[in-house]
């Protein structure tokens, strides 16, 4: 497996301009790719050899298994349920976060500037949208975590409000939680 990872290493240029090329390819036919399909589990695989692939073969077995498959969610035709579009800028940022592979948990805040990104795309939006600087955020993967957080911070603020601490504690009387429409992820 060495010797794939070095030649890897040694081929990046390459091996970027493969995917450059597909991603590419796939923007600008997104507007005519299909927005579902049906297909089979793709479960039927040869076994992996002990010594890997390599990155530019690998990519050969996604594109022959898998990208039949693969819909078009964020072009104008998809309205299944909001899914993030991309955008370049998106597309260029989540490429750098790639490559740098910052380490979001590391410890005491030190030895990474990914807190530091997020704080300043924050202060950001709180500019953007004339919010007091006093207001706090965070980002999350997505309208799940985003609610189970917000019920987690809401649960930990009633229990400010009582006197406990609900996180050390637990939950001493039921909770009530009143909304017109939940999200999926606030019923589990």
């Amino acid at each position: 497996m060495k010797t794939y990872l070095e030649n890897d290493l040694s081929q990046i240029d390459h091996l970027l301009d493969i995917i450059k090329k597909q991603s590419i390819s796939y923007l600008d036919t997104i507007s005519d790719r299909r927005t579902s399909v049906e297909h089979d589990v793709f479960f039927d695989h040869e076994s992996l050899p002990e010594e890997g692939y390599g990155a530019e073969k690998v990519l050969e077995i996604f594109n022959e298994r898998f990208e039949q498959a693969i819909v078009g969610s964020s072009g104008p035709r998809y309205w299944g349920y909001v899914t993030g579009g991309s955008t370049p800028a998106s597309i260029a940022g989540d490429w750098l976060a790639s490559v740098y592979d910052q380490n979001t948990q590391s410890s005491k805040g030190q030895g990474d500037v990914s807190a530091m990104i997020e704080l300043e795309a924050i202060n950001l939006m709180l500019d953007l949208l004339g919010l007091p600087k006093s207001f706090l955020g965070g980002f999350v993967t997505g309208a799940t975590m985003s609610n189970f957080t917000c019920m987690a911070v809401a649960r930990q603020w009633i229990g400010k409000q009582k006197g406990e601490d609900i996180a050390k504690n637990g939950i001493s009387s039921p909770l009530k939680v009143l909304t017109a429409t939940p999200h999926s992820s606030s019923l589990k």
